[in-house]
């Protein structure tokens, strides 16, 4: 097993976004009107909006719960730590 480090799963993670992170805002700079929304559905954009925002913020407590309820069983600490959410 490799050793854990202080940063994690970020830097690779941002090392694979990044190329997509310049390339929207270099063509949110370039060309704002594409993704301007207009003013009559802006309250149907939020709505939408905050729906997938509370969908999947459910979504992922209840996977990370599930992930690491049943580890409670053997040992409460060593547990969670070997099988849940810092796995």
């Amino acid at each position: 097993m490799k050793s854990l480090s202080a940063y994690g799963a970020g830097p690779k993670i941002g090392l694979v976004t990044l190329p997509y992170l310049i390339i929207s805002v270099t063509l949110t700079v370039l060309y704002p009107v594409i993704f301007t929304f207009p003013v009559s559905a802006k309250p149907a954009t939020l709505f939408v909006g905050v729906l997938l925002l509370l969908v999947g913020s459910a979504e992922l407590s209840s996977l990370q719960s599930s992930s690491s309820f049943p580890s409670f069983n053997d040992d409460p600490i060593s547990g969670f730590v070997a099988s849940g959410a810092f796995y």
